[in-house]
């Protein structure tokens, strides 16, 4: 969807603001990368589809 890395940080930081669900995939995605959607959306208040935040 975005073709570049660019733009994500300014999507991620709307669909937070906007309470817009999101999904954070890419291909192998290490632990650390993946642990800075992790700290943002715990930060929004955002849970997983099971109602946690997800690690």
């Amino acid at each position: 969807m975005l073709k570049t890395r660019n733009p994500e940080p300014i999507l991620l930081v709307a669909c937070l603001e906007a309470k817009q669900p999101f999904v954070a995939d890419s291909i192998n995605l290490t632990r650390e990368a993946y642990a800075g959607y992790i700290s943002q959306a715990k930060a929004a208040g955002k849970t997983g589809a099971d109602g946690t935040a997800q690690s």
